[in-house]
């Protein structure tokens, strides 16, 4: 168990805020990881809440969640303050992978999916890989402020389904876009996809990756009782060995939650 200060609580839109957290002990973490956090000392709520870890600043240590309020939980804490303390477990879980000779890859965010991929872009760019960075929302008042984004030179290609903002359309259209552009100019596609959001848009990734042939991972959510791969509550069907038609139970907190795109089993994922 860790101890963490709230540095901060700030607002990106009218319902998504980035915390930021000084843990008791150093943290250390890799893209894609979560943590188990836990909001009060009483039994309200009772049980704790995954959040990936959005960055981890390497100047202070610092933890930044970035969340997006929806209920009860979230919106405990919106209204956190600078000196409260929180407990979390972790990081958790196993993150992404970036090959050693990967050169240029393809981020794709649905919705608070991008939670996990500013930490994800910033040792893509430490590591001199390019990155393209795809959002998509459902329209313009789900867009959280960026910059952070920008001011690590990642400038998002915004998607919304409404066109409210950025270019209409799913953020899957984008993926296609690039790799239609990519051809137009005879660029090689992106060396590997790396995407997290709603169940849906990962399975349309998948699919659009394996339509050029080109390596993915995918970051799943899963409702979460302990976060250690003991209760069983977040388990989603995988392929395994090389019959296609067979799948194994595996835990989205302990082997997860990112796993290889072609092996999720989408339609048996519970929403």
């Amino acid at each position: 168990m860790n101890r963490a200060r709230v540095i901060s609580v700030s607002s990106l839109s009218q319902t998504w805020h980035l915390m930021k957290l000084e843990p008791e002990n150093k943290v250390e973490a890799f893209p894609g990881q979560f943590i188990h956090l836990r909001l009060t000392e009483t039994t309200d709520p009772l049980l704790r809440r995954p959040f990936s870890v959005h960055y981890i600043d390497p100047k202070d240590n610092s933890l930044w969640i970035l969340f997006e309020e929806l209920g009860k939980g979230t919106a405990l804490m919106s209204q956190l303050s600078p000196g409260n303390m929180v407990e979390f477990l972790g990081p958790l879980g196993n993150g992404f992978k970036v090959g050693k000779k990967d050169q240029d890859i393809a981020i794709v965010a649905g919705g608070i999916g991008v939670a996990p991929l500013y930490f994800l872009a910033s040792v893509l760019q430490q590591k001199n890989i390019n990155s393209t960075f795809l959002f998509g929302v459902k329209t313009r008042s789900e867009v959280p402020d960026l910059d952070h984004f920008r001011q690590i030179g990642v400038e998002p290609l915004l998607y919304t389904d409404d066109g409210s903002q950025g270019k209409k359309g799913k953020v899957t259209k984008g993926l296609r876009e690039l790799f239609n552009h990519r051809k137009e100019q005879n660029n090689m596609n992106p060396d590997g996809i790396l995407a997290c959001g709603p169940l849906q848009m990962l399975s349309a990734v998948v699919e659009e990756a394996n339509l050029e042939n080109i390596p993915v991972q995918v970051s799943l959510e899963a409702p979460m009782a302990c976060g250690v791969g003991a209760c069983l509550g977040c388990v989603c069907r995988i392929k395994t060995g090389e019959d296609a038609n067979y799948s194994e139970y595996r835990r989205v907190c302990k082997e997860g939650p990112v796993f290889p795109g072609e092996m999720v089993v989408f339609e048996d994922v519970s929403e």
